[in-house]
């Protein structure tokens, strides 16, 4: 059984070198949360991410758990709560293949975004497995249960300068990184979870002193690749930052209606490459005044959240949050 578990495991990581897709119909089961199991363990294997822990699973056990602090994951036939012993350790979640489940979670269906899994009560900000494809294929992602009254799912997450966000077309069209630090979930999700055009923005910047400021933008919306997946902003913007993206007062720095781009697919509006000077794939128009995704450097990082935040110097994380209205 291991070896079969681990030759999974390794076929997923060659074929998505660890992106944040999983391929099985897995549903959190909240009750078992920090739980531990005398019967029915597979195996503990060490996995970088949710989504890594999904694939190990694969189609070979009912039920795995997953521990974002320690990076590890245990494999088990079936989770029962009759098996339960008296041990807490904290920060393991559980997920239950459908076909344990009777094809229905304990939340009786499967969540599309963060937003769903905050109505069904879900009240902790962290790692979920969301389905915004309308089929079998679950989504790791980060949500976020706390801000302004929790449901966001984190789009883009920015922590320190480990993981370059100077990535071509491919790497942001299926997302990189890993949910529970830096990352940028996807162009494709970003547009399956937005394109009803009934999702709002929420824009965050802390600093090294732990000020954090904010702008959210009640319209926003990515449209599919083949319409480059491009940019709409509408309604109010308000917060703490300033308005940098939507009504700049100046047309070659307003972002709403630009194409994605990146070093290797130009859609902005300037003469040269804004992505390959910026060194990060963005909206860019001629080129910018918003850009949270550049090198974090504060001499190459010019104007994430201009005039507010005219270089990344001070910067300590930013975080793009998307939530239904």
């Amino acid at each position: 059984m291991s070896k079969v578990i681990l030759s999974l495991y390794l076929l997923y990581c060659a074929r998505v070198s660890a992106q944040m897709i999983a391929t099985n119909n897995f549903t959190l089961y909240p009750d078992l949360d920090d739980k531990v199991f005398t019967t029915s363990l597979i195996g503990e294997y060490d996995a970088a991410s949710l989504g890594v822990c999904s694939a190990i699973c694969g189609q070979s056990c009912g039920c795995f758990g997953f521990n974002s602090r320690t990076k590890k994951c245990r494999l088990h036939d079936t989770c029962s709560e009759s098996s339960i012993i008296a041990v807490v350790e904290a920060n393991w979640r559980y997920f239950l293949a459908a076909a344990f489940t009777g094809g229905q979670s304990k939340d009786d269906s499967l969540a599309m975004d963060c937003k769903e899994l905050c109505e069904r009560g879900h009240t902790i900000s962290g790692s979920y497995l969301i389905h915004p494809y309308n089929n079998n294929v679950s989504l790791e992602v980060y949500c976020d249960m706390e801000t302004a009254d929790g449901g966001w799912t984190v789009i883009q997450r920015r922590t320190n300068g480990a993981v370059s966000f100077n990535q071509d077309w491919a790497a942001y069209k299926i997302g990189f990184g890993t949910v529970q630090e830096s990352h940028w979930i996807g162009n494709e999700a970003i547009h399956q979870l937005t394109k009803g055009n009934h999702s709002s923005l929420y824009l965050s910047i802390t600093l090294q002193n732990g000020t954090t400021m904010y702008e959210m933008y009640q319209n926003f919306s990515v449209s599919d690749e083949t319409d480059k997946f491009r940019l709409f902003l509408g309604g109010a913007a308000t917060g703490t930052l300033g308005d940098s993206m939507l009504n700049t007062g100046s047309s070659t720095k307003d972002l709403s209606g630009m194409a994605f781009s990146t070093r290797d697919q130009d859609g902005d509006l300037s003469a040269g490459n804004c992505a390959d000077y910026n060194k990060g794939g963005w909206w860019y128009n001629s080129c910018h005044n918003a850009f949270l995704n550049g090198p974090w450097n504060p001499d190459t990082w010019n104007r994430p959240w201009y005039p507010t935040i005219r270089n990344g110097a001070n910067i300590a994380e930013t975080r793009m949050m998307i939530r239904r209205r």
